[in-house]
């Protein structure tokens, strides 16, 4: 019954460390305003950290973030087409917040 206590409390801890794929809370200040590392950052928290390098190296922050285009992805960082789409969805959505 002690053992259950502590293991609860190590569970709770490690969901802190854990985040949401589209949680923003790392970042201090609008997308626009991201330099090249913290755009590196938020492509491995979306799941495309296998890019995240290659970004860097090219020196993309956030405001070249949103002028990324498919074919931008495709031809440069030689992403396929769906992965490409999604990720400039996610790019548009950071832009225009939907709004509740």
């Amino acid at each position: 019954s002690s053992d259950f206590i502590p293991r609860r409390s190590r569970r709770s801890t490690h969901r802190k460390h854990v985040g949401h794929r589209t949680e923003l809370g790392t970042f201090t200040h609008k997308p626009s305003q991201w330099d090249a590392e913290e755009v590196s950052q938020f492509l491995q928290l979306q799941g495309y950290g296998q890019y995240s390098e290659s970004f860097s190296n090219n020196e993309i922050d956030g405001q070249s973030m949103f002028l990324l285009r498919e074919h931008h992805l495709m031809e440069r960082f030689q992403m396929k087409l769906g992965p490409a789409l999604t990720l400039i969805n996610i790019i548009s959505r950071l832009r225009h917040p939907p709004t509740s």
